[in-house]
């Protein structure tokens, strides 16, 4: 695997964008170059297959799939718009098979915000998880969480502003699913462990708009 040169030209009248990607000459006349070569990684965007959402207040109810609801929140609640106190999670699986035994280049898992108890940007932690089933509930859950993979510090559609997608680098949960050969590989979404009290945020279930709210976007994979 070597890095590819790229260029953009406007090298005509009409002022067209020409892309230009230029391969290492070195890997391309090397000796022990195995052919073929792939000048572009592949690409792959799963969507969120399945998903569900566990409450502290209500550990021992399933909330699947929402409950039904469009978006559901995550993080700790604890001001008069709750009642009661919460602090909840969300799980999210993607298909994952075609990604074994594949050299995974990067990876960008997406959720889409709809609205923060605060403008005040808050963390929001992504793992790798346990799987899930239609019971799993809070109290269920509580050894899911396996390998954190990265945290957003974000706030979005507070106070009438708009809602948003928050990336997270997941480049390492893929990897891992590459790797064993995981058929499907399910990622959880929570806040810190120790929150502020106004860290609540809501996210989509996926499907519910143009292009998804959840899913693992940008996968480059050869």
């Amino acid at each position: 695997m070597a890095p590819i040169a790229v260029a953009v030209d406007t090298s005509d009248a009409s002022g067209s964008l020409t892309l230009t990607l230029t391969p290492d000459h070195a890997l391309l006349t090397g000796a022990d170059t195995s052919f073929p070569l792939y000048i572009d990684p592949q690409t792959y965007t799963p969507k969120a297959g399945d998903w569900t959402m566990v409450s502290r207040y209500w550990a021992s109810s399933p909330q699947y799939r929402f409950n039904g609801d469009d978006d559901a929140g995550v993080g700790d609640c604890d001001w008069t718009y709750c009642a009661p106190r919460d602090v909840k999670r969300l799980f999210y699986s993607f298909p994952t098979s075609k990604f074994a035994g594949k050299t995974i280049l990067d990876a960008t898992f997406v959720a889409h915000e709809t609205w923060s108890a605060s403008c005040t940007a808050k963390p929001i932690e992504l793992w790798r998880t346990s799987g899930f089933t239609k019971g799993t509930t809070w109290n269920s859950s509580a050894d899911h969480w396996l390998d954190h993979i990265d945290t957003q510090t974000e706030a979005h559609g507070y106070s009438g502003g708009a809602a948003s997608d928050v990336e997270f680098n997941a480049t390492t949960g893929v990897k891992y699913a590459a790797a064993h050969n995981s058929g499907t590989t399910t990622f959880g979404v929570g806040a810190d462990p120790h929150p502020a009290d106004d860290q609540r945020e809501r996210c989509h279930r996926p499907g519910r708009r143009p292009g998804e709210c959840a899913v693992l976007r940008r996968v480059g994979r050869r």
